[in-house]
């Protein structure tokens, strides 16, 4: 998020990618940790059912939402009010942030008599959740701002790419490693993703104080379906994380069934976010994705069709011969993975693209993931209580969050064919393209 300081008329080169890359891989090593882990945490630690995790899951996305479209806004009113106070700064507080709450939980389980019951202290990881999601959403667009800031076209599209295989890579590494201390230190796993976050911080002298200023060297148009492309990703893109999200606080619950241990949790998860490293290394090797419909419309077809497969893998086969089941599984979160990362790749593509607010831009981009963090659990939490009801739907809760997952699925479709119709755009919150940053720099993402 390039900002210019007063006085200076000349633009901010970009931070070197290498440092840039470096600082957010860590951080979403442990960003990634808590995010993907954090409903087999409380399952673990404090017992949690899927109905509690579904109930935490929508304090995340409500509370990241406000993050995401408030990081924009606050660092201009804080260029404005603190001179001093720059975005490397910014992040270096974040960075320490994240490191105490995520030691709360475990502080606070150790601060317990012995006996106590198993849900005592579970109060921390709801501050945790309430805080710590939140504190993401401001953090994410202004490392995804030193990744862009000062690059475009070919060096953009490199820049977005390596960025996403990074981050994706990471959240594979972190579930695991985390895999041989969920059952017995659940709570120990967020104490060490702090000291994680603390490591990141080492890094921020490498990058620069400030992203680097937007530059748009075309001297042709946008190719005339990027707005249209643009406005369907970025409805479709809270689909994505929509469908996500009522099916993570379930995981725990659904492996139970097929009979998996705590300890395998994690690597079966892996197998979902590993496909998603792979779409993202294709998708920056290949170019020919670009400006082509089709790719929404594969991309919500493996989507939703893992997401089902995923749902009704328990239900495959008989105890005695689980082959089929762990096939249906697998190939379900393969599905999902890719599914997930073409949508995901190709809304940030476009928006970094098309628009000239880079932070801005990035945090409308992370708000819209926060609707789907928020809708997804949202709608289980929907579906376990209409089960909970009894009659026809007792009995057949992999049924019912289907149904409410398809309903959810179809109105996001529904709304992207008619932005692709109509050609307008979906960016919550966010000024007009136009608008700089400030009064007195570049225009930034």
């Amino acid at each position: 998020m390039s900002i210019a300081r007063a006085g200076c008329s000349s633009p901010t080169p970009p931070t070197p990618l290498a440092a840039a890359f470096l600082f957010g891989g860590i951080q979403s090593l442990a960003a990634g940790t808590v995010g993907n882990a954090i409903y087999f945490i409380t399952t673990k630690a404090y017992g949690y059912s899927s109905t509690l995790n579904f109930t935490l899951g929508i304090i995340q996305g409500l509370t990241y939402i406000v993050g995401a479209l408030a990081v924009g806004p606050a660092l201009r009113w804080a260029e404005r009010a603190y001179p001093s106070l720059t975005p490397r700064r910014v992040l270096g507080f974040i960075s320490l942030a994240l490191a105490l709450l995520c030691a709360l939980p475990a502080v606070v389980r150790n601060q317990l008599a012995p006996g106590s019951a198993p849900t005592a202290g579970s109060w921390a990881v709801w501050v945790l959740v309430s805080i710590y999601f939140p504190v993401c959403g401001c953090m994410w667009p202004i490392v995804q701002s030193y990744v862009s800031g000062g690059r475009t076209a070919r060096g953009l599209r490199s820049a977005i790419g390596g960025y996403n295989v990074l981050w994706s890579a990471t959240a594979v590494l972190g579930l695991v490693v985390i895999s041989p201390a969920l059952e017995h230190h659940p709570l120990d796993i967020l104490a060490a993703t702090g000291a994680v976050h603390l490591l990141a911080a080492l890094s921020l002298p490498l990058i620069r104080s400030t992203p680097g200023s937007h530059v748009d060297d075309r001297t042709q148009p946008h190719p005339p379906q990027y707005r249209g492309l643009l406005a369907t990703h970025r409805s479709l893109l809270p689909m994505t994380y929509f469908v996500m999200n009522a099916m993570l606080p379930m995981l725990p619950s659904l492996y139970t069934r097929i009979g998996f241990g705590a300890a395998i949790w994690p690597l079966v998860t892996a197998s979902w976010h590993l496909a998603r490293v792979a779409t993202f290394l294709a998708m920056q090797i290949w170019h020919g994705w670009q400006g082509r419909w089709e790719s929404p419309v594969i991309g919500t077809l493996l989507l939703l069709g893992g997401f089902v497969g995923v749902i009704l893998a328990p239900e495959v086969g008989v105890p005695e011969q689980r082959g089929p089941c762990l096939a249906l599984l697998l190939i379900s979160l393969i599905a999902f993975g890719t599914g997930a990362a073409a949508i995901y790749t190709a809304a940030l593509y476009y928006v970094m693209e098309t628009k000239t607010k880079k932070v801005d831009a990035g945090g409308s981009h992370e708000a819209l993931i926060g609707v789907g963090y928020t809708t997804g659990p949202l709608c289980g939490l929907a579906a376990a209580a209409f089960e909970g009801q009894g009659g026809a739907a007792a009995g057949h809760g992999q049924w019912v969050v289907i149904a409410f997952v398809g309903i959810g699925a179809l109105l996001a479709i529904g709304v992207a064919y008619a932005v692709r119709l109509t050609g307008r755009d979906i960016h919550p919150a966010s000024a007009p393209d136009s608008a700089p940053l400030t009064g007195e720099g570049e225009p930034d993402r």
